[in-house]
């Protein structure tokens, strides 16, 4: 029982037994949670059949992931065009790369993460007296702010070089656009991929930013879900210490809270009621 103890400690991420505090069936039964979310229990082959069948589902697999992951021509002029401008290493930079990081190195390196603090952002009309606005870009989620027709334009050449220079695809159908602020009809620039505007919001790294109305969807069913988490608890409360309750707390509750508590402010009583439940 212990050495079994032992293994479903580390495939369900804790390395103390004490903070579980007994090693019930329920504690067993994460490891397993674990195990069955990696598993493919089943693949939708080509021609639309499901199937079940081991060998079949590898080859699915082997053949999806190879044409995914094949090697696509890409247009070596645009890619000098791309990178045009772009800062290049000296021989000696490169040389330098390939030789064991120094303590001051790496302390210039740490130094440098701060920088995300002094980034200024960029102020929006009517708008003068709020924090500046930081928008983040990331290889797979980037936010794009256009004033008109020209812009659109030009991020559509822009895009186009980019697509030639590294064979990537923008995947237009889990793309999104709000429209701020007052438009006439005539102004209103169209979007590429079929692209349609929208008028409440939209959603940004998990978070429903817009209207007060839309941003109401990131509350709703909250406290139903704590309180399905919490639940199944329950009846390990009498076993578990405060230190194993302030884990549950933290581990299950709390973490699914902070991103969106950063962001905006909850409705009024939602904290004390998620309070009451803790």
């Amino acid at each position: 029982m212990q050495e079994r103890a032992k293994g479903a400690l580390v495939r369900a991420r804790f390395t103390k037994l004490q903070d579980i505090d007994a090693p019930t069936a329920f504690f067993f039964s994460l490891e397993k949670s674990v195990v069955k979310r990696k598993q493919m229990l089943c693949l939708r082959l080509p021609e639309g059949k499901v199937t079940t069948e081991p060998s079949e589902m590898r080859k699915h697999a082997v053949d999806f992931y190879t044409d995914l992951f094949k090697a696509d021509e890409c247009d070596v002029d645009s890619a000098a065009e791309l990178l045009q401008g772009l800062p290049q290493l000296s021989s000696e930079e490169q040389n330098t790369l390939s030789s064991e990081l120094t303590f001051d190195e790496l302390t210039a390196a740490v130094s440098q993460m701060a920088l995300r603090s002094r980034l200024r952002g960029l102020c929006l009309l009517e708008m003068s007296h709020s924090p500046p606005v930081v928008v983040s870009a990331y290889a797979d989620d980037i936010n794009i702010i256009i004033q008109g027709h020209t812009d659109v334009q030009e991020l559509k050449e822009s895009l186009a070089l980019y697509e030639k220079a590294s064979s990537a695809r923008v995947n237009w159908g889990k793309s999104e656009a709000v429209l701020v602020g007052q438009w006439r009809v005539g102004d209103i620039p169209s979007l590429p991929g079929g692209i349609r505007w929208g008028r409440r919001g939209i959603k940004v790294l998990g978070v429903q930013l817009g209207t007060e109305e839309f941003q109401k969807q990131n509350w709703e069913g909250v406290l139903d879900k704590v309180e399905a988490k919490l639940s199944k608890w329950r009846w390990l409360l009498p076993q578990l210490s405060y230190r194993g309750r302030a884990l549950i707390v933290n581990n299950l509750v709390a973490s699914s809270l902070w991103h969106k508590l950063i962001v905006l402010a909850p409705p009024p009583g939602l904290v004390k009621e998620l309070q009451w439940c803790l």
